[in-house]
């Protein structure tokens, strides 16, 4: 009921039917009923979710401390406000628990208010550091990074050189190694020994020149060899309790061929060819166990009765690792697929981008001090790895062959070596 029907009820019976009556009341109760839109509207700006205003839900979310970025529609401002609100002080906030629900909350509260979606329902969350899925999200403690290595910088790696690998992760880690045969001399014997650890792989045979040898480290910490395609693993071996100098005994060798460990820290290794009984390489590999003073000679660089005859490089050596950051986590969500209805292409793009800056803004307001988070939208990618490669031979050798056809004698002159003198015409 109307505010004029109210008062013309009120009236008796006499004064209800009244033209000039129910003008008056009329005028009356059109203003009553704009003082109510006005009270309605003071309401609506009381409560963050009901006010129309950007300006008025700002000065209510600022009692939170939440600022509105410039680009925030009244919609995104709202679903900021709430996600990060309830991670603050519903769910935790520094916690595992507290940082998924945020991610969560937020993306579909975004989603809803650009009507866009980026990033399909979260049905669980994954906490390995694996690819092979992109459709559920992944909270990854201590993610691992792929460090490389190249020993030495330039060029190749000579018999006896050392070196240090500073590992910076949080725990131990298999050592990865690719031997190229770059010149043409073939490496024969090689061994990379982790001083530090005691540890030894030796491959037990040649690297031809052009070839490539990898030597991989499974998840069980168990090596593994490739040459060129071709599992060479039978002729990988693994000592422990090596030490530089002195010969390793049978009983040295595992029982399993283990890939080489990186301890935290510094890591210092040493590459060397050593002689193996029935196995060939006699102008490469050492006969004896030489020892860490033991250097290729150098003129005015290294001492007589601690140098070797100068043996040139003839495989270059890369070295890969994986480190688990410390005070670290990231945060992978599935991002290949982007369904919008009425905005643009490019408006929806710029959207994604805000999505993925938003939440590693919240994120970073929502975790321990010191701690490291990034937020990534996985692509939707499909990876077929190969190791396929050109080469080429040098010096090249080029043979000529003659014309085919009939070996016929010529009418006049005569073959070298097949005309007979009798058949022989001269012009």
């Amino acid at each position: 009921m109307s505010h004029t029907g109210g008062m013309l009820s009120r009236l008796p019976l006499l004064y209800r039917e009244g033209d000039l009556v129910g003008r008056i009341l009329a005028l009356c109760g059109l203003q009553i009923e704009i003082l109510d839109e006005l009270m309605l509207g003071i309401q609506q700006s009381h409560w963050f979710d009901s006010t129309k205003e950007v300006s008025e839900a700002e000065k209510l979310a600022s009692v939170l401390g939440i600022e509105r970025e410039s680009w925030q529609d009244l919609g995104e401002y709202r679903a900021w406000v709430h996600a990060l609100r309830n991670g603050w002080l519903k769910n935790g906030t520094t916690t595992v628990y507290g940082l998924k629900t945020f991610i969560e909350e937020y993306i579909n509260l975004y989603q809803d208010a650009v009507d866009t979606v980026f990033v399909p329902p979260i049905r669980g969350w994954r906490e390995e550091d694996k690819t092979e899925s992109e459709d559920s999200a992944r909270f990854i403690e201590n993610p691992k990074i792929k460090k490389y290595k190249y020993i030495p910088e330039n060029g190749g790696i000579e018999p006896l050189h050392q070196f240090t690998i500073n590992q910076r992760g949080i725990d131990d880690t298999s050592l990865h190694l690719l031997y190229t045969g770059i010149t043409s001399t073939p490496e024969y014997v090689p061994v990379c020994a982790n001083i530090t650890t005691g540890q030894a792989l030796i491959y037990l045979g040649e690297i031809p020149p052009g070839k490539r040898l990898w030597i991989t480290a499974g998840p069980s910490g168990i090596a593994g060899a490739s040459l060129e395609g071709e599992d060479v693993t039978k002729k990988l071996r693994s000592i422990t309790g090596y030490q530089p100098g002195m010969p390793w005994s049978d009983e040295q060798f595992d029982e399993k061929t283990l890939a080489i460990k990186l301890v935290r820290g510094e890591n210092r290794l040493w590459f060397l060819p050593v002689a193996h009984y029935d196995r060939t390489g006699l102008d490469r590999f050492l006969l004896a166990f030489a020892d860490t003073i033991m250097h290729q000679g150098r003129l005015d660089e290294t001492s007589f009765d601690q140098s070797l005859f100068y043996q040139q490089p003839v495989i270059k050596l890369t070295a890969a690792w994986y480190e688990a950051v410390p005070a670290s986590f990231a945060v992978s969500l599935s991002g290949g697929i982007m369904r919008f209805r009425k905005a643009g292409e490019d408006v929806a793009e710029t959207r994604r981008r805000r999505l993925i800056f938003s939440l590693q803004n919240g994120v970073n307001s929502l975790k321990a001090a010191g701690i490291k988070a990034a937020v990534s939208l996985a692509p939707f990618t499909e990876v077929q790895h190969q190791r396929d490669t050109l080469r080429d031979v040098s010096p090249k050798t080029f043979s000529s062959y003659g014309p085919t056809g009939r070996d016929a004698p010529p009418k006049t002159g005569a073959i070298f070596g097949k005309s007979k003198f009798e058949e022989v015409k001269f012009s």
